[in-house]
Parts: structure tokens; sequence; C-alpha cells
């Protein structure tokens, strides 16, 4: 698992690796991006918490889940 601060990282991050884009999910405040590699999946979803643990802002996290299919 890992956590961006940026929708542009974790994007620019999973193109590296080669993912390709499958579906988009929202609902409420819930927002996910599936990516595929084969039958490797990726998750990015959103959640509202501390940005690093090193001060008190607070802000959008973007985190990344992988597992295979």
């Amino acid at each position: 698992m890992q956590t961006f601060t940026c929708e542009t990282q974790a994007v620019e991050y999973l193109n590296k690796l080669n993912f390709s884009f499958v579906e988009e999910i929202s609902h409420k405040e819930t927002r996910a991006k599936i990516y595929r590699k084969g039958r490797l999946r990726a998750l990015l979803k959103t959640e509202f918490g501390f940005l690093n643990k090193h001060s008190m802002d607070m802000g959008t996290l973007y985190i990344l889940d992988t597992w295979h299919y």
C-alpha cells in the first residue's frame, strides 16, 4: 500500500508500471479508480486525513492498493 498527496503523482506512478485504466467508482464522498496489468489489479482510492506524520495539515490522500486476480 502506497500513499500519495497528489492524484497526478499516483497516476504517473501507475503509468510507469504499465497499468491501464479500467473503471471509476463514485458514490457520495467515496471515489476510487481501478487499474489493471495482466492479472494484477490496482485500486486508487481517496481518504481525508493527515498529509504527513509531522504536521497537523489535513487533506485528500490517494491510497494505492494492489492484488492478484
